[in-house]
């Protein structure tokens, strides 16, 4: 046996090797994948009313679906998520309409710590929800047939394969136009499905700054981070140095997934010294930057209970947009970044309040100029971002602009080509998310689907060759013509 040793020790130091080499992407996998299986099925099942199975196989990445293991207890509203025979786990839990699902990465500190915190809320959550469908009340529809056309060729086969639609609403002078769901091709998404935000949330925290700022406790001009403005901050040229990395071990998946409090870990990253807030070269795309608005927001409560309350109840329930659901953290930081839920009319709705300068039905309930304000383009953007929301470009881009400047605004030029009203702005997700508000024609156009290369590669080479998986400009055009005589 001993004419083995050598081969034997030869093949341990190989899989030791290959173990620190891979070490951090197996911890990465472990820790964000549970977190990420966890608190999408969660979130699937108790805030958007669909199955665990259909969201197990319909929106998590493969890997995961391979070494990632689930159990849902509808009982205690929680969901385990594991892999690696154990080695990984991850839960998250319900908590009610007002906060959701949240991750927790700690289960002793949340057990001493928040549990009550978020019982408090959870006890009366739901005697206070609304029936779905209350909220079609205060848009009475009209359907014009070329719209429904236009809607309903996204949800035929070929169409769907391509783009992976799973629901549009078309709003035109207030009223629902074109409506459609992929319920064809997934039996749980219908017109009362929830639908992940992801990176809309940041412009319906934009919109809640605007409440609180009508309602007399925030200013625009605030010094609220260093030396950042609120504004600096809503306009992202603040100068935090957390990186927009969404690979399994980049900063982003790990804020989400694997750390009981946002903010402290964003604590740990410190401001750019060699950047100024609102200058030149400070403008970057930055998930973290909304998570601070969302502690922002926060410290203008007397309790987190009342800052758990403020969405629905002085946005989301006024404008009937009863499904609508901002999640939080471990710690009850809502994530301003990326999660929220909400049907496809009432993500609408949102857009709709914009379009209609922060009025609905007669109430103000952000101000008008606050809204101009959301839509004014950041020039440090290259002329493509505002206040947290998206906007066609109105202006030639300078030659000596950054890359990441110039890789966004390609993105953009991509999406929402020629023939698009200049004033068009819009909110965007991952994977296909879209809120898109045209005052000059008075549409709001909602997109939700499940959808991957929306953005431009990395490669300066591939932009002109490249194009979106869901083509944007011509179904805009299409819904543009359909509407041109109203």
């Amino acid at each position: 046996m001993a004419c083995f040793g050598p081969l034997a020790t030869l093949l341990a130091s190989c899989a030791l090797l290959l173990s620190w080499y891979y070490s951090d992407m197996i911890n990465a996998i472990g820790s964000v994948g549970t977190g990420y299986t966890a608190k999408t099925i969660c979130s699937s099942v108790f805030v958007a009313n669909r199955s665990a199975q259909s969201a197990f196989e319909n929106d998590l990445e493969r890997i995961a679906q391979l070494v990632v293991s689930y159990d849902v207890d509808s009982e205690k509203k929680l969901v385990t998520a594991s892999a690696f025979m154990g080695l990984f786990t991850s839960q998250a839990r319900y908590h009610g309409r007002y906060t959701g699902c949240s991750i927790i990465s700690n289960p002793a500190q949340y057990k001493a710590e928040h549990k009550l915190m978020f019982d408090e809320l959870s006890s009366d959550s739901d005697e206070k929800s609304k029936p779905e469908g209350q909220a079609v009340e205060e848009l009475p529809e009209r359907t014009m047939q070329a719209v429904q056309a236009v809607v309903d060729g996204e949800f035929m086969t070929a169409a769907y394969e391509q783009g992976r639609t799973r629901a549009i609403v078309v709003l035109h002078k207030g009223a629902v136009v074109g409506e459609g769901y992929a319920t064809e091709h997934m039996a749980d998404v219908t017109r009362g499905t929830g639908h992940l935000g992801w990176s809309m949330t940041k412009a319906l925290t934009s919109v809640l700054i605007g409440v609180r700022i009508h309602q007399g406790y925030l200013s625009l001009d605030s010094i609220v981070h260093g030396n950042s403005t609120l504004h600096d901050l809503l306009l992202m040229t603040d100068v935090l140095r957390v990186e927009e990395d969404y690979r399994e071990v980049g900063d982003i998946p790990r804020m989400l997934y694997t750390v009981p409090s946002i903010r402290q870990f964003i604590a740990t990253y410190p401001q750019d010294s060699g950047r100024q807030p609102g200058g030149e070269s400070a403008w970057h795309y930055s998930s973290a930057l909304s998570n601070i608005i969302s502690d922002v927001l926060l410290k203008t409560f007397p309790t987190i209970q009342d800052y758990w309350r403020f969405p629905r109840e002085y946005l989301f329930d006024v404008i009937g947009a009863y499904s609508l659901v901002m999640e939080t953290d471990q710690s009850g930081l809502f994530v301003s970044s990326s999660f929220s839920y909400g049907t496809a009319l009432d993500w609408a709705k949102v857009g709709q309040l914009l379009l209609n300068g922060g009025q609905w039905n007669g109430q103000q309930i952000l101000d008008e100029n606050y809204v101009r304000k959301m839509w004014e383009r950041s020039e440090h953007s290259g002329d493509i971002y505002g206040m947290q929301v998206w906007c066609v470009p109105r202006h030639p881009l300078p030659s000596d602009a950054p890359f990441h400047v110039r890789h966004e605004r390609q993105s953009i030029l991509r999406l929402l080509q020629a023939g698009v009203p200049d004033d068009t702005c819009w909110f965007s997700g991952h994977l296909g998310q879209f809120v898109i508000v045209m005052p000059s024609r008075q549409l709001v156009v909602t997109r939700l689907g499940h959808t991957n290369n929306m953005v431009a590669p990395r490669d300066p080479a591939l932009w002109d060759t490249w194009q979106p998986t869901w083509n944007v400009t011509h179904f805009l055009h299409s819904v543009l013509a359909a509407t041109a005589a109203q």
